[in-house]
């Protein structure tokens, strides 16, 4: 799979550098600034892809909790999304009245903090049994 997946790169970065208007623009990968921030991009979501994989497993396995308690664990996230998408969206132009853009702080926020608490990996959420 490693050979298709290499040999399919690097047909379409021919591809790419022949192309009249090319999806991807090569030239963006001479900026350092660039091609750094890309490569930190990779790695972060390779690293909480494998977070989310492995963590069921972890919660399940080594700290012998039900799945219904783990899944209650994984919905955290998502229902504080759902939750707040809205008030997220209007606070910093104050309540859509064409008012200028503030800066989202704890002052307008102070919930803001309670997400750090509410990560899967809180072990004071987490008690061992």
């Amino acid at each position: 799979m490693a050979l298709v997946f290499a040999a399919t790169l690097v047909g379409f970065l021919a591809h790419e550098r022949r192309a009249v208007s090319p999806v991807v623009n090569l030239a963006l990968f001479r900026i350092r600034m660039f091609t750094f921030s890309i490569v930190s991009l990779l790695l972060i979501a390779t690293t909480i892809s494998v977070l989310s994989f492995l963590m069921p497993f972890y919660i399940q396995d080594v700290l012998h909790f039900s799945p219904s308690f783990m899944g209650l664990i994984f919905l955290a996230a998502p229902v504080f999304t759902i939750c707040l998408a809205t008030v997220s969206g209007s606070s910093p132009t104050g309540s859509g009245r064409g008012r200028r853009p503030r800066s989202v702080s704890c002052r307008r926020w102070p919930p803001s903090p309670l997400g750090l608490f509410l990560r899967v990996d809180s072990h004071w959420l987490l008690r061992r049994s």
